[in-house]
């Protein structure tokens, strides 16, 4: 191609996809609805986070121990940005 600034020809430019924002899946801590902890990229961290909190209890089944989170709490995705709950506030 001749069409560039002074006669010098145009290469393409190859463009980098990156994923879009609403694509990267973020998890969070929740209790009874409301977002107690930051988000997280992986949902095996927000279970880390729950651990260290003292939010996982290990409950005895018939192939061992299995983890599972309080009663009022899950894990679940979430939007990247915190907003603290008003009653946390």
């Amino acid at each position: 191609m001749q069409d560039g600034l002074m006669g010098h020809p145009i290469e393409p430019i190859q463009m980098e996809t990156l994923p879009r924002m609403e694509s990267i899946m973020s998890y969070a801590v929740f209790k009874d609805g409301d977002r107690i902890s930051r988000p997280f990229q992986t949902e095996g961290d927000a279970w880390d986070c729950a651990n260290d909190a003292g939010l996982v209890e290990n409950v005895p089944s018939s192939g061992g121990a299995v983890q599972v989170l309080d009663g009022h709490c899950t894990i679940k995705s979430c939007d990247a940005e915190f907003v603290m709950p008003a009653n946390l506030a």
